[in-house]
């Protein structure tokens, strides 16, 4: 079927990139330089002279070519996920079991002629399906506290659909966060991947965090529809330590690190629904042991003002048994749209095994599903090997 034409914008900023780097002039000898004395000041032309720096290293974010003034950058990463799944419906011999390649994806992330304009391309063939464009954006930094994006991009709302999937506690994302953010499950994303502009940023070294987009609010690779647009906004204050978007403590922190966050979407479609959204959540990593949650609430409302809402959580923790190395984990999820025997809760128990971080782990996962409308629970297996570069 070959590539969409999504990817096209995508080969021609890959295209830029490559073009300036070869200008500057690569050493390809060099590997795993320190980043500090790399991006020191060095006598050269604007363009950035002759001579630069290659190889591969976890700071630069993977493979890297980098012009020796730090105006010019290309890393190459990527993610491939390996996976068994098995599904037993009660009351139905309707069973399921199947290998599959769960995610593959390339990423090409950077800067150009200088190290405020960044950019970053994310394509994808998750389950084998045809390539396609998930993250495509450019954004120019003017300082700390304050950053302006454009192009397609994750909504900055809810942390588990900000944090990457190959950072996740868990094989999925919850069973709230998956109503929430759209999954292979469900249909329903208040916010997903988002085309659009978004301003960000943070104060007090960081601790505040904001952002804030106004996105088409059909998810990925489409147009807008009518004249209406979606508005989210975003919080985050990091009460102790710097939290991140990473899933469980995999480095197993001496200095305790804690974090609240709010997020907030409105929707108005031309003639349609509207939807309202509100996120709460928050987290704490210490020496191997993490606790994270959220709550989601969204309000659907009709064209006659009649208006169903949906209430959603999850809490998940983990404990690593053997420092950096063994961890387990278990979560509880709820679902629960308006209406009788709509409820729906989610219990997962997990292994996980890393070599390398996230980077390079094993993770084995049950889950249980059990609606409220059925006496038939729903159990699920999973078996998966990650490698990200």
């Amino acid at each position: 079927m070959g590539l969409n034409r999504n990817l096209l914008a995508c080969a021609a900023v890959l295209s830029l990139a490559a073009s300036a780097v070869a200008r500057v002039g690569v050493d390809e000898n060099v590997s795993n330089v320190n980043p500090q004395s790399a991006m020191a000041p060095a006598a050269m032309s604007g363009d950035g002279g002759s001579g630069g720096a290659s190889g591969f290293d976890v700071k630069e974010g993977g493979f890297y070519w980098r012009s020796n003034d730090g105006k010019n950058k290309l890393v190459v990463g990527g993610m491939l996920q390996g996976q068994f799944f098995g599904q037993t419906l009660e009351g139905d011999a309707n069973d399921t079991a199947t290998f599959r390649v769960r995610r593959a994806r390339l990423s090409f992330n950077g800067n150009l002629y200088q190290e405020n304009f960044k950019y970053f391309v994310q394509v994808a063939a998750d389950h084998g399906q045809d390539l396609e464009l998930l993250d495509g954006w450019v954004k120019y930094v003017y300082s700390d506290s304050f950053a302006f994006k454009v192009g397609q991009f994750k909504a900055p709302i809810n942390r588990q659909f900000m944090t990457s999937e190959g950072k996740l506690q868990f094989v999925n994302q919850s069973l709230a966060s998956a109503y929430f953010s759209g999954s292979d499950v469900f249909n329903t994303a208040v916010a997903e991947r988002e085309v659009g502009v978004e301003a960000s940023g943070g104060f007090s070294d960081n601790k505040l965090q904001w952002a804030g987009a106004f996105v088409n609010g059909n998810g990925r690779n489409r147009d807008n529809g009518d004249t209406k647009f979606q508005y989210i906004g975003r919080i985050a204050y990091n009460i102790a330590g710097d939290y991140g978007y990473s899933e469980g403590d995999t480095e197993n922190s001496d200095k305790a690190a804690a974090t609240v966050g709010f997020g907030t979407s409105y929707h108005d479609s031309e003639g349609k629904a509207a939807q309202t959204a509100i996120n709460l959540d928050g987290g704490f990593k210490h020496k191997g042991a993490s606790i994270q949650g959220e709550y989601y609430w969204v309000r659907n409302t009709d064209i006659n003002a009649n208006h169903v809402d949906v209430n959603a959580a999850y809490i998940q923790g983990g404990y690593f048994i053997a420092a950096n190395k063994a961890e387990l984990a278990g979560r509880w999820s709820n679902l629960a749209p308006e209406g009788k025997d709509n409820n729906i809760n989610e219990y997962t128990f997990g292994f996980n095994y890393y070599w390398f971080g996230h980077r390079l782990k094993a993770q084995a996962n049950y889950t249980r599903l059990d609606p409220q409308a059925s006496s038939d629970g729903v159990n699920q297996f999973w078996a998966q090997l990650q490698a990200m570069f």
